[in-house]
Order: structure tokens, then C-alpha cells, then sequence
């Protein structure tokens, strides 16, 4: 199901299949003013993007999940939109996943102002790409 979107506040999609993890995390967000979408899994957040593109200004992703990996939607999603602004987030370190050189990761648990950093960097770095 789609939020309706406020045009004047930023808009991130949380994927997480962890339920608990994705509600304190929509809650934090809207308490902040952002629009969120959420997704379960990497499946779902790529058919989210893609429908919702311009709608979207964050995909705040977890790296290890069923059906298909945050990985794998990453993958998906940037070969779709190249400039697409993803925060990957995962509770294992960086250095866990074999290549991932991803510039936007977060580790779980983080502190909400260390979230909200990340997740500011990361927007503006994907406006300078669409630049």
C-alpha cells in the first residue's frame, strides 16, 4: 500500500523484514516529517522504486533478506535508476560482505542522529549524480 505523499517532505522507502526493526523505524522517520514507504524485502522494494521513482528520496535497505537480499535489489534498482540514492544498512559490519564498497552503509543498531547523518549524505550525494 502506497502513503499518500507530502510533496514537501523528503520520502524514504525502509526495507526490512525484520517488523519490529521497520515500524520503529517509519515511526522515527514520520516523528522527523518524512513520507515513508516500507517494503519486506528486496522484491518488494524494487517494484516500490520503480513504480514510486520520483516519489522517493532515500531507499533505507537492510543488506541480509529473504526472497531477494538488499544486495540483489541494489543491484536491481541502480540498473534502473543509476542515481538512485540507497542507504544500505545491515546489523553485520561492512567488511562482512565480500566486495560491498557500497559509500552509503549503516551499521545496526545506530543512533537516530547517526541515522539521520547517513541519511542526509546520502541524499545530497545522489543529487549531485542527477546534477
Amino acid at each position: 500500500m502506497n502513503p499518500i505523499v507530502d510533496e514537501d517532505k523528503k520520502t524514504i522507502l525502509v526495507v526490512d523484514d525484520e517488523d519490529s526493526l521497520a515500524i520503529f523505524l517509519e515511526k522515527l522517520l514520520k516523528s522527523e516529517g518524512y513520507n515513508v514507504f516500507t517494503a519486506s524485502n528486496g522484491k518488494e522494494a524494487v517494484e516500490i522504486y520503480k513504480t514510486n521513482k520520483e516519489n522517493i528520496d532515500l531507499v533505507l535497505m537492510d543488506v541480509t533478506m529473504p526472497i531477494m537480499t538488499g544486495l540483489e535489489a541494489h543491484r536491481e534498482i541502480t540498473q534502473f535508476d543509476p542515481c538512485a540514492p540507497i542507504l544500505l544498512m545491515s546489523a553485520y559490519s561492512q567488511d562482512a560482505f565480500e566486495g560491498l564498497t557500497h559509500p552509503h552503509f549503516i551499521q545496526k543498531p545506530m543512533r537516530p542522529a547517526e541515522l539521520f547523518e547517513s541519511i542526509n549524505l546520502a541524499i545530497e550525494k545522489s543529487a549531485q549524480c542527477n546534477e
